[in-house]
């Protein structure tokens, strides 16, 4: 390869800190036409750096909406390069099978025009001169912060409380929640950006997925940018020991019929008959989370919980 197309594919050439790569391999995004392009052209295939953003969801080019998984054996086990008739070869690390061989699924033109809206935005501020200084680049990155901070309800994070349909399953979630833009699959990845565009309201994102709560945005206003809500160090001993765990105080089956028959007749959870699957499952864990929480402290004479 001559040496400005090194150049010009090369990392180096970026002013964005490395933090704003995503950093497992096993997570690498691409885009199959791209790929089959090479093919066409026969040359190798090679991993473009941008799909490497934490950003990057879609292809411009070809306007459809990245992958990271094979899309024969559905793997996430990553990928590798492989020499298949003289050229390079991007296969499946599970089956062994090239990413373009497979079948391209349906593409929304809506969601994929939002999706590079969004990439294009978050892109614009991350992509500024190390010495300058980003304060919208702070701002995404304490806003995907707060998202994956532990709340009150069970420890979940706070991105369950947002409206768009999150992925099924805990599988790929971040592995860091001080960086999730950085250690979380695409799926994910794609989740906590458009939660981040809620917040900041990027990319028209309220008005396609509506507001956040109102919660999370008063949090996000007076939340520091090093802090990050969650387990507090105070319910640590201070040794370092772990706290002896208290036996569960069950009710009768009876209370437990009574509180489900009124979590069935709430208004909250009749207003999401209509919806997925996998909104319904979220209203119903954290009422369920909620109403636990409330009748116990309503027994005990004590103030009813902040949500969530």
């Amino acid at each position: 390869m001559d040496e400005c197309r090194i150049a010009k594919i090369a990392r180096r050439c970026f002013t964005r800190p490395l933090d704003w790569y995503h950093v497992d391999r096993r997570h690498q995004a691409f885009c199959r036409l791209c790929l089959r392009e090479d093919e066409q052209a026969d040359r190798d295939h090679y991993v473009r750096c941008s799909w490497s953003h934490v950003e990057a969801l879609a292809c411009s080019r070809h306007r459809k909406e990245l992958a990271d998984f094979c899309r024969r054996c559905f793997g996430r086990a990553g990928f590798r390069f492989h020499c298949v008739e003289g050229r390079a070869r991007l296969i499946c690390s599970a089956c062994s099978t090239a990413v373009t061989r497979a079948e391209f699924g349906a593409t929304d033109p809506a969601k994929i025009d939002f999706l590079l809206a969004l990439s294009a935005e978050i892109s614009a501020a991350i992509d500024v001169d190390v010495s300058c200084g980003s304060h919208r680049r702070d701002e995404i990155a304490r806003a995907a912060r707060l998202l994956w901070a532990l709340s009150q309800a069970n420890g979940k994070p706070f991105i369950l409380w947002l409206d768009p349909a999150l992925p099924s399953g805990w599988s790929g979630r971040p592995l860091d929640r001080r960086a999730p833009l950085a250690t979380a699959t695409l799926p994910w990845r794609a989740a906590t950006l458009i939660g981040v565009a809620q917040l900041l309201d990027f990319a028209g994102a309220r008005q396609r997925f509506g507001p956040p709560p109102p919660f999370l945005l008063a949090m996000f206003a007076r939340l520091d940018a090093d802090v990050i809500p969650g387990r507090a160090a105070r319910d640590k001993p201070p040794d370092g020991r772990k706290h002896p765990k208290k036996p569960i105080a069950l009710r009768s089956n009876t209370e437990y019929r009574a509180l489900a028959a009124k979590i069935l007749m709430s208004a909250e959870w009749l207003s999401v008959q209509s919806a997925s699957s996998a909104s319904r499952d979220r209203v119903l864990g954290r009422l369920m989370s909620q109403t636990l929480d409330r009748e116990s402290r309503d027994r005990a004479g004590g103030p009813d919980p902040v949500r969530p």
